[in-house]
Formats: structure tokens, sequence, C-alpha cells
């Protein structure tokens, strides 16, 4: 293992908070020292950290790690996503790896589904066992509603015809949020993604001077509002003094996206952090020991609101929140209705128009100070994935 400088040393950019959504604890880089290395990046700024899970054994051990600090330390600041990359999907066993997977995807702490997608750089796995691994991923996603940490290398057409053979086959016909982590492509390939309504996270590489121009050049172009910070650590790194990185990097990450784009590193914080905890589910009520969803209790979790209350209470607000869903399930099946009686009457040119119309509006917008917006504005920048879903629909 590679030992780390202290503090001190490290000349890391303090900024007032950002989140790190992408991180390898489990690697033998990090693990052997890792409460170090997150109170690290704790000191620099980076407060929440996503921890990868890429197989089920690093899943198990980032959901082990994840429960162990927050047990010990009584705050929630790691946070798990769990899923096979593409360079296990040799691995992938349809009826028990989805089966362990829905189990672990349980946990207060597991946040999303990832990460999964499609690797044709080096191709560990064969491209049919990596689309197969995919696909089951994506449909499991949709089946638990929860967001999808995304690998994408070389393969974005096979991978965005993966995405779209399964929005049509879930019975949703609309998926999860996604995020595309560690994005290296092209400027044709971000707008794509950004386009679907997906996020775009980007690690140290934009800080390198040569592998990271071709970035430096498009990041201006994208809305900050699709976008967050990583560093996939212990990799992507870029400091002079070590070759690894770790977590406590995203707060010069976010320095860098802030001067590549022009805006204050203030700002990057604020929109980065807000995107992210938006995106993964975090809420600021996590803080107070309330975490995860409702129903969402572990044997062996440090205590949280949930678990302190009594079994009747329990039943109770089981009762309220399943009654809440058939509300919500009543008022979709509307909803649902009428969007079909429209399609019927509405001619599909003119509502494509009157969407693109409305998406224009949306990037307007976009391209304003969050402050300056009223309630109504704020409302339309909310509708935008479901108006792009609709308008691929069309």
């Amino acid at each position: 293992m590679m030992k780390q400088p202290p503090l001190s040393l490290m000349q890391t950019t303090t900024v007032r908070r950002v989140i790190d959504i992408g991180i390898n604890l489990t690697d033998r880089m990090l693990k052997e020292d890792w409460k170090a290395v997150v109170h690290r990046a704790i000191q620099a700024g980076v407060d929440r950290i996503i921890l990868t899970g890429t197989s089920m054994k690093s899943s198990k051990e980032s959901l082990e790690l994840a429960q162990q600090w927050y047990e010990e330390e009584g705050s929630p600041n790691l946070y798990v996503t769990i899923g096979i990359h593409p360079h296990g999907a040799k691995t992938w066993n349809n009826k028990n790896t989805l089966n362990e997977m829905k189990k672990l995807l349980q946990h207060p702490l597991a946040v999303a589904v990832g990460e999964c997608g499609l690797d044709y750089n080096r191709n560990f796995s064969s491209k049919p066992a990596q689309i197969n691994a995919f696909k089951q991923q994506l449909l499991l996603a949709c089946e638990l509603n929860m967001p999808l940490f995304l690998h994408e290398r070389e393969a974005h057409q096979d991978l965005i015809q993966v995405l779209d053979d399964v929005r049509e086959e879930s019975k949703a016909k609309v998926l999860p949020p996604i995020v595309i982590h560690c994005f290296t492509g092209t400027e044709f390939e971000a707008w794509t993604y950004i386009e679907r309504g997906y996020y775009i996270g980007f690690t140290g590489t934009i800080c390198k001077r040569d592998r990271g121009a071709h970035l430096r050049t498009l990041i201006p172009k994208l809305p900050l509002e699709r976008l967050m910070v990583e560093t996939d650590a212990p990799y992507m790194g870029f400091k002079k003094n070590r070759r690894n990185s770790e977590p406590a990097d995203c707060a010069d990450v976010a320095k860098r996206l802030g001067e590549t784009m022009g805006v204050s590193l203030e700002r990057i914080c604020e929109a980065t952090t807000t995107n992210a905890m938006q995106f993964f589910g975090i809420s600021e009520s996590d803080k107070d020991g309330n975490v995860g969803a409702p129903g969402k209790v572990i044997v062996g979790m440090a205590p949280t609101k949930q678990q302190g209350k009594s079994k009747s209470a329990l039943r109770r607000a089981r009762s309220k929140q399943k009654k809440e869903e058939e509300r919500k399930m009543l008022e979709g099946n509307v909803l649902a209705e009428q969007k079909v009686a429209a399609e019927v009457t509405v001619d599909p040119s003119k509502r494509a128009k009157k969407l693109k119309k409305l998406l224009r509006q949306i990037d307007e917008l976009k391209q304003r100070d969050p402050s300056t917006l009223n309630e109504d504005q704020r409302k339309k920048l909310g509708t935008e994935i479901s108006l792009r879903e609709e308008l691929l629909l069309i």
C-alpha cells in the first residue's frame, strides 16, 4: 500500500462543502487506512462520499465500512452503490446475483444500482456477457426505482441502445435517474447524455494538462445543473507528489471545474452538492440519524429515529405509507389515462414542437442564477426529464 502524506502536506483546496460521488474504498490502497482517508476528506470539505460497489464482494465490504463508520462516528458520511462492473460481468448469475443485489439494496445506506455498464476498451468480459449483466441491473433499478451509477468506455452506442431497450421493456417506460460516472468521452456523447436528462461525473482527469484538455474544452458548454464531481479514488490520480488519488482531492476537482466554467468555487460546490443529494436521495435530516427510506431498517445498524419507535407506531407508519403509495399510484394511473387520451387527440408533430419549445425555455432558465428564479420557474425546471422522455417516445 502507498503511504499517504499528512494532511498538511497534501495541498488540498479547502471548500465549503462538496460530495465525492464515487470512490473505491475497498481497494487495498485505501482500505488499510480507510478511516484516516475519510477524516482527511471531511477536513477538506468533502463531507459525503459514495462508495462504489463493483462486485458483490466489494458491495458487501463497502456496506460494512459505511455501517461501521456510522455506528462509530454517529454520522452517515458514507453511502454505497451496489452493482457488478462490466469487467466482472462474466460472474453474473441471473437468479443468484439478482437476489443478492436486491437484499443488499435494502440497506439504509445503499443509494444506487451500479457501478454497471459497458467497457469495450479492455473486454475483460465478453460483450454479450456485459450487455446481459448491464440489462439485468437496469431492469432491477427500474423495479426498485433506484438511481443508476453507470460506467461507459468506448461503448457509447451500445450503452444507449441497451438503455432504450430497457426503457421499452420497463412497465413505467421511464428510466430512473442516471449518472455517467468518470466521463472522458466526446462533446457529442456528453450532449447525448445531457439531452436525455442524465448527469455526468467528472474526475481529476480534468486537472491533467494533456489528458484533460479535451474535457476542459467541452465543459464550459454543459449545464452545471447536470454535473457532479468525483475522484474514483484511488484511481485517476492527478497530484504531482503521488500517483493515486483519495476523496480529499475532490475539493481540487471542484476548484478546477469552477475555473474551467468561469464559475465561483462556492457556486460549483453548491450546485454539484445539490445535484448529488437530489440524485442519490440524500437528505439533510440524515445527519440527525434518520437514514434511508421508511421500512429500510437493518439489524445491526446504529439506532435511527425509526428504530426508536414502538411496534405499534411502526405499524401505523407503515399503514400510512401504504395508503400514501396507493394514492400516488391511483393518481399516476389517472395521469397515465389522461396522457393516453391526449395522445389520441393531439397531433404528434404539434406536441413535439411544443415540447421542444418548453425545453428551450428550460435551457434558458438553466443559464440563470437559481436564486433569481421564482417558484413557477423552478417547477418548470423540475419537468425537464419527463419532457425529454416524452419527446423521445414521439
